[in-house]
């Protein structure tokens, strides 16, 4: 070939930002690596990684020849890992080239590859193209070097973070920290993941956009930050009509006041939708989440939740609010008006916790309570409280018999049987007034047809429970039974 013009092919190495992480239930940054920085200096776990190779830089292209070319990424991760190759091809179709075994294309991109390193993966070591070697058309021409357009190069960087909480290899990928409110919605609005770098005071309306935005999935760490509105209108709004989703928000502080009734709340969780709340700090002068719409789910794990009106409530207002699915996990609840409301059929699990309120810690007018190895109270100290919904017909909300747990239904339009299934929980209440209780219950009440079968109220626990005195209202359609 005359006048062949030599073009060189340059390799970079490039690794992903580190991040730290502090243990203990403390506020972390994703476990990563990049760049060249120390990571993980006072953690137990790491992901640390690197790109290199033995090959060399500078390539002869040569048509209808192959070369060695090696680029090989190595990961030192203790926990499971996401990682990812990212390849910038401007060899403007003069360079022929394959990827690996075992990487694959990430979804919504055209140059990253990824794949899953096990902690206790033997093989960390992987190579990122086939063969390791490049190779160059023999239909090569003179015309087609001299069209190249400035350098020609192909570049690789490497980028590993630790798989959980994301569990989605997208979601890993473009999670981004944010340090305004402006970074914050347009992050989300991406379909990005995010981390707080440092605390927001952010308008309610905003509070709402940040989640209206949210992708599906998304994931919001506070990373040890605190997110302020103080003047409350509008809540978040977790899925629709049409749209339901899944949005996690973890490790910080949301102080949500100014609400102008105590029963409007931080966060609605609706039809289908999940909302899961982790290392979560939460005040608020309304309630905290309401959840309704069938399948729609509310967890909360590890978390610190105080409200004025309810931790954690539900709409009985309609037939398609019923089916909610309420997951508490060693965490505090307490809700002024009270812990959990649980007035429609569906779930309700809590475990290793602490669920307090002021009238009822909680209230199971319709569906099911599994409650274990946690506390139950109430703040209730006055005989005339405690006595108030004891011989009439109950309201709506948390204006119903006056006990630690309150299981059943007097009357009004709340549908369903309500069982509570306790194993290991204890009621702690002030017992000086005489109708001071552990639990009550009521049945009876025939909904939504004047011939449908009444509803039942169920207690079922086991020894090692400590319930104090139980109430039953009437004794026709309720029941309590010792499981041991």
């Amino acid at each position: 070939m005359e006048n062949s013009k030599k073009n060189k092919l340059t390799s970079a190495i490039a690794v992903g930002l580190a991040a730290v992480m502090l243990i203990g239930g403390a506020s972390y940054a994703y476990l990563e690596d990049s760049d060249g920085d120390v990571v993980n200096n006072f953690s137990t776990n790491k992901v640390e990684v690197d790109i290199d190779e033995t090959t060399g830089e500078d390539y002869d292209i040569v048509p209808g020849t192959s070369q060695d070319k090696d680029p090989t990424v190595t990961i030192d991760n203790t926990v499971d890992s996401y990682l990812y190759v990212i390849i910038e091809d401007n060899t403007q179709d003069l360079v022929e080239w394959a990827i690996a075994d075992g990487w694959t294309l990430l979804d919504g991109y055209d140059n990253v590859y990824y794949r899953l390193v096990g902690a206790d993966d033997a093989d960390k070591t992987f190579s990122v193209l086939d063969g390791d070697q490049v190779s160059y058309s023999a239909d090569l021409t003179n015309a087609d070097m001299e069209a190249a357009d400035g350098d020609v190069t192909l570049t690789f960087k490497a980028y590993a973070i630790q798989a959980e909480p994301f569990n989605d290899p997208v979601k890993a990928y473009t999670q981004e920290s944010v340090s305004t409110v402006s970074e914050l919605l347009s992050a989300l609005s991406a379909g990005h993941s995010v981390t707080l770098a440092d605390d927001l005071e952010i308008d309610d309306l905003y509070f709402y956009y940040m989640f209206y935005y949210a992708d599906d999935g998304a994931l919001i760490n506070l990373n040890g930050n605190t997110i302020t509105v103080d003047d409350a209108y509008y809540g978040a709004q977790i899925g629709s009509n049409t749209d339901p989703k899944s949005v996690t928000v973890s490790n910080g502080t949301i102080e949500y006041t100014g609400f102008p009734y105590t029963s409007w709340a931080a966060f609605g969780v609706y039809n289908g939708s999940s909302l899961t709340l982790d290392n979560i700090t939460a005040v608020t002068d309304g309630s905290f989440v309401s959840v309704s719409g069938d399948s729609s789910t509310v967890n909360i794990t590890n978390s610190d939740i105080t409200a004025s009106g309810y931790a954690i409530a539900t709409n009985a207002g309609s037939s398609s609010n019923y089916g909610v699915v309420i997951n508490v996990d060693d965490s505090t609840l307490y809700g002024d008006g009270a812990g959990i409301c649980m007035n429609v059929p569906g779930t309700v699990n809590v475990t290793d916790s602490t669920v307090t309120g002021g009238r009822q810690a909680v209230i199971l007018r319709a569906g099911t309570a599994n409650i274990s190895d946690s506390t139950l109270a109430n703040t209730i100290i006055d005989e005339d409280d405690w006595a108030i919904y004891d011989n009439k017909n109950w309201g709506s909300g948390n204006s119903v018999a006056v006990s630690v747990i309150t299981i059943g239904n007097r009357n009004g339009s709340y549908a369903g049987d309500a069982v509570a299934n306790l194993s290991n929980v204890t009621c702690e209440y002030d017992d000086s007034a005489a109708s001071s209780k552990g639990v009550y219950l009521y049945g009876g009440v025939t909904y939504p047809t004047t011939n449908a079968e009444p509803n039942t109220a169920t207690l079922n626990y086991d020894s090692a429970c400590n319930l104090g005195t139980i109430v039953q209202g009437e004794t026709d359609y309720s029941s309590v039974n010792l499981t041991d």
